[in-house]
């Protein structure tokens, strides 16, 4: 069975969409009768991560931007109207892609699946509202609803789905990790360190985070280190907190790759991610394949993580220092006690062979049934 994966970015540049869409689609490839191929936008990251899609075929096509962060190109749109893919799977909306699709799908029969990727949350809705009502009613809304399925990364994404079309069928699969790092981590050392991976944007709670951090001067043995990317407007925004508010313990780097990124997971004691909204945070994932105890918020969406004991529960607003001050009380064995459980609740639920072998099981379905 042929698929055809699109999406708009093929590089880093993506976040944490580039990594789902990899991992799952070279471990699709693996499975005896998929072959998978992936075409999307190219950037100036493209050629170097390029190397890391593991044998999956890849195409990347130049463009050119229009307005403020929509990019057209003319090649990918008749590469995929020409495509001869058993079923397309598109994962990301509001782009060129999904309009791409949508064009394909007026013109031609085409078995098609979309992941939103958290895309289609309600709190995504309330960024330039307007705009996007607009671009819902014109072009994404027909998109979604004509699909064979939607995937939804967990229950609750699968809910905004349903609330916007009742009608929709939605499957629910998580994304995941290629598998655990192997380390005796330890939590003994005096100097310990929190960690915050990720884009550094006004939905992740990066400047909540330096105000909450600011307040807990008290525990001078702990540091936060922030990695990421993002507008150079917040980026500035949070520089200026973290030296209006002289937090010496808080330092700011960029992204994270490779080696690097390896590095600093294994050298880390605690991941924090206060969200106010995610579709399934990769870095999250991450982080406890590496035995990393997570604080972060329930609009993660990775709600029975707090019941299983491996993630920590942060509020937002004003109570977000008291929920960071409670954990870094906690004695070592409790820290021990959630990174154990954090390698055992990930190898058991978010393995990327398991995930791509249900994968598998859905698209034969969706042929089946178009038959």
């Amino acid at each position: 069975m042929k698929i055809l994966v699109l999406t708009n970015g093929l590089s880093r540049n993506a976040g944490g969409l580039f990594y789902s869409v990899r991992n799952l689609s070279i471990e699709i490839n693996k499975i005896e009768g998929f072959e998978v191929e992936v075409v999307g936008l190219k950037d100036e990251y493209f050629d170097e991560d390029y190397r890391s899609w593991d044998g999956v075929k890849v195409r990347a096509f130049r463009s050119i931007r229009f307005f403020k962060k929509f990019d057209f190109s003319l090649s990918l749109f008749f590469y995929v109207l020409r495509s001869r893919a058993d079923l397309i799977h598109l994962h990301g909306v509001w782009n060129f892609a999904s309009l791409t699709l949508l064009v394909r799908s007026l013109i031609r029969k085409t078995i098609y699946v979309v992941s939103p990727r958290g895309m289609l949350d309600e709190w995504i809705f309330t960024k330039n509202p307007l705009i996007k009502s607009l671009y819902w009613r014109l072009f994404e809304r027909k998109l979604v609803t004509n699909s064979c399925f939607v995937h939804a990364l967990n229950r609750s994404e699968a809910s905004s789905v349903k609330k916007l079309l009742p009608s929709v069928s939605v499957v629910v699969s998580p994304n995941g990790v290629a598998g655990l790092a192997k380390l005796d981590r330890n939590f003994e050392s005096i100097e310990k360190k929190m960690i915050f991976i990720g884009r550094i944007d006004r939905k992740k709670g990066v400047l909540e985070l330096i105000y909450a951090w600011s307040k807990i001067s008290q525990y001078n043995n702990w540091s936060l280190d922030i990695y990421g990317w993002g507008s150079s407007n917040y980026i500035e925004e949070v520089k200026a907190a973290i030296s209006s508010l002289k937090v010496n313990n808080v330092r700011l780097y960029g992204s994270l790759y490779g080696d690097e990124k390896v590095n600093v997971l294994n050298n880390s004691d605690a991941f924090i991610l206060p969200s106010f909204s995610e579709g399934l945070p990769m870095a999250v994932l991450e982080a406890w394949a590496y035995g990393l105890p997570v604080l972060m918020t329930r609009e993660c969406n990775l709600e029975d993580s707090f019941d299983c004991g491996v993630a920590f529960k942060l509020s937002l607003g004003d109570g977000l220092h008291q929920d960071i001050s409670r954990y870094l009380n906690a004695n070592q064995e409790f820290q021990m006690e959630m990174s154990k459980k954090a390698l055992a609740y990930v190898e058991k639920r978010y393995l990327w062979c398991e995930i791509a072998n249900q994968f598998s099981r859905y698209y034969l379905e969706a042929k089946a049934a178009d038959k």
